[in-house]
């Protein structure tokens, strides 16, 4: 890639601190080493991204829901309950998957509310 008389003019203009940050950065900004942009059609998945909405169904003990976005972030369903305790779902779907999740009381408690979120 470089020559050696190159690498020679270099250091006797630059010194070897200079020569060696000269070399460093024609190697970093190679344009082989870039990454091409996707070509045109191609879809662009930006990560984590969640728009802010979860449909939630509450029932007397039990909540079913799921978050819409496109991943790869996770989302939980919560279920506040009788006895004022937030439970969490045991799974924890991509956003954007509508399979969703449950969340459940403890026994003897009831559902009283229930929402969706980050994991």
């Amino acid at each position: 890639m470089f020559s050696n008389s190159w690498i020679r003019r270099l250091i006797g203009r630059a010194g070897v601190v200079g020569a060696a940050f000269a070399l460093m950065s024609a190697v970093a900004v190679a344009p082989s080493a870039m990454a091409a942009p996707p070509a045109s059609g191609d879809a662009v998945v930006v990560p984590n991204d969640w728009n802010g909405y979860c449909q939630t169904d509450t029932y007397s003990t039990s909540a079913w829901g799921w978050c819409d976005g496109t991943g790869p972030q996770r989302y939980a369903i919560y279920i506040l309950c009788s006895n004022s305790g937030v439970y969490k779902s045991s799974s924890t779907p991509w956003f954007g998957d509508r399979n969703g999740a449950w969340a459940y009381c403890p026994s003897g408690t009831a559902a009283v509310s229930s929402w969706g979120g980050r994991a």
